[in-house]
Order: structure tokens, then sequence, then C-alpha cells
């Protein structure tokens, strides 16, 4: 592909920059990945009863001492002490089926 306008000089030129333009970015995602620190997880994972989530949309939020999930027009909480999933009353004022569908947050 021919530019024009371009000598061979403005060419070269044109390639030294992009040669320069990809080696700083090669450079810099190599410090950000070089500067990433790995963070100790205390305990470990474990199975728990068998979830409602996994959905497309739904909204969830942790709390310390529960999680809680908004899908569709379904709320529930999860107690990690009990390992139980709890079904609660709908979020009020729902004006459409899926009211959590695009992932609202919760707060």
């Amino acid at each position: 592909m021919e530019f024009v306008g371009l000598t061979g000089e403005g060419r070269e030129l044109k390639k030294l920059f992009s040669v320069v333009l990809l080696t700083l970015l090669l450079a810099s995602i190599l410090a950000i990945a070089l500067n990433v620190q790995l963070v100790e997880a205390e305990g470990s994972w474990l199975w728990v009863r068998n979830t409602v989530t996994g959905a497309w949309g739904e909204a969830v939020v942790g709390t310390g001492t529960a999680l809680y999930v908004a899908r569709g027009t379904q709320f529930y909480r999860y107690l990690p002490d009990g390992n139980s999933w709890t079904e609660m009353a709908s979020p009020p004022n729902l004006d459409v089926a899926d009211a959590f569908k695009t992932g609202t947050a919760l707060a």
C-alpha cells in the first residue's frame, strides 16, 4: 500500500513511530503485570447448598453476614453460617416482570 505524499524517509519515520509506540505499550503492560501483588486468601473454598444464582442479569450484594440476590422479581438471602437460602418478599412497586434483569445494583 503506497501512501501518497510520503517519501521513503517519511515512511521510515512512520514505521519507527509505530515500533516505538508498540514497544512502549508492551513495556507498560509488563510493568503492570510485575506490580500486581498476590493476595493470600484465608481459609479455603467450599461447596455450599445449591444456589439460585447463575442467571443472566441478576444483582448480588454481600453484607459481611449475608449474601442477597435479586433475580427477575425474586429476592433471596444466603446465610453462610447456616448454609441456607431463603426466598424473601419481592421488592415493592415492580413495574416490569424482570426488574433486575439488567443487573441493577443493590445498595
